[in-house]
């Protein structure tokens, strides 16, 4: 069983971590997972509300310093609850063993804060939501415990790293020829296909942001991530050096491995009600991947979303929608589940 370590949220200095307490549950805190100290946010307007885990991209993209101000509405409705990865954010430390930062055990740590988050709220099941990396661990996990969750939510969801690469690559170029963007053409061109280093995957990054496919599709959501996590009562001015050395030392350690993965092959059978939430604009994880991968996969229910002004995240490109969708099948399959237990 984890070890908890509660957080003293609202008697702290001003530069101590912490979090607003709008809700009967407003709680940071640190917990011993796979070993090592791992931070949770978990907010909502009841503790007796079912619970709902976001796994954050990246690898270590995350989600802490900024989340809740994209989540105030399923507050009302769930336990929210978002995780730092180990070697992500707060959860970042140098001393993390290098050889731990791997997909089976970053799965291993999910399926423990799951066990972690069921017993402390007294639920057998909570909801998961993957965002990218995320919903790499999130399906591995749910191929491995599929009792521990009643659905699973997939924005933007993995399929492929080396063919989503190449189609976002072409895509890329594609769209520097059709706007006659010489320096992006030159640029795109001297860094060729994939794969790429890390400082040539930035390139291409830059362009892609550029042209709508990339994290965003309009660019004022990265402007707005960076004021929330600057002003982050939840990160401390020292911890937006753990945010970007997180990001850069968790993509060092994975990049290799992340070559490897398949969805298709891996995962293709899941049994949990899914439900895909995708961005029209997405070419960072490639719509067409996620639309072949969605209709392979076998689950005893399957939904599909289109997020029409939205890149590679729908979930805070557009809020409101996002949270809808959340709030309204999670009753669904709350009572779906609840009847085929005969609760």
């Amino acid at each position: 069983m984890a070890n908890v370590k509660k957080e003293k949220n609202f008697t702290m200095k001003k530069n101590d971590r912490r979090t607003p307490r709008k809700n009967s549950l407003s709680s940071l805190e640190h917990v011993r997972i796979g070993g090592i100290k791992q931070w949770l946010l978990m907010r909502g307007k009841r503790k007796d509300l079912p619970v709902l885990l976001f796994v954050h991209g990246g690898p270590g993209g995350s989600q802490i310093g900024f989340a809740r101000h994209f989540q105030g509405s399923l507050e009302q409705h769930f336990i929210v609850v978002n995780w730092d990865q180990r070697g992500a954010g707060l959860s970042y430390s140098k001393d993390i063993p290098s050889n731990s930062m791997r997909i089976d055990q970053f799965v291993s740590d999910l399926v423990e804060v799951t066990n972690y988050l069921c017993q402390r709220f007294l639920q057998k099941k909570i909801y998961l939501v993957g965002h990218s990396f995320g919903t790499v661990l999130s399906i591995l996990a749910l191929q491995q415990r599929p009792d521990l969750y009643y659905a699973y939510y997939a924005v933007s969801q993995v399929v492929n790293i080396q063919k989503g690469e190449q189609i976002s690559c072409d895509f890329t170029l594609a769209e520097a020829r059709r706007t006659r963007n010489q320096k992006a053409v030159r640029q795109l061109k001297t860094i060729g296909s994939p794969p790429w280093s890390m400082s040539d995957s930035r390139v291409h990054q830059k362009w892609l942001n550029k042209f709508g496919g990339g994290l965003t599709h309009t660019g004022n959501f990265v402007l707005s991530i960076f004021r929330h996590i600057l002003f982050s009562s939840e990160y401390k001015f020292t911890d937006i050096y753990r945010f970007l050395k997180g990001q850069y030392f968790s993509i060092q350690m994975m990049e290799q491995e992340m070559q490897n993965i398949d969805s298709m092959k891996q995962v293709p059978r899941l049994g949990v009600p899914i439900t895909f939430c995708t961005g029209r604009f997405d070419q960072t994880t490639p719509f067409e991947l996620s639309q072949a991968y969605f209709s392979k996969l076998e689950a005893p229910q399957k939904h599909w979303y289109w997020f029409e002004h939205s890149a590679h995240s729908p979930l805070f490109e557009e809020t409101e929608l996002f949270s809808r969708i959340l709030i309204s099948t999670a009753v669904q399959h709350l009572e779906n589940s609840n009847n085929l237990s005969g609760g």
